[in-house]
């Protein structure tokens, strides 16, 4: 998946609240420090 099929609005329209999208930004953010920390 490329960073820009995350902007798409078929990709968005399955959040349903600002805190859904919140909540999933929150684990991408998480994800990607957890795999950056194990290249270290």
């Amino acid at each position: 998946m490329k960073k820009e099929d995350l902007l798409s609005n078929d990709f968005l329209k399955q959040f349903t609240s600002g805190e859904e999208l919140n909540d999933f930004l929150k684990q991408i953010q998480k994800r990607g420090i957890e795999k950056m920390l194990e290249g270290e």
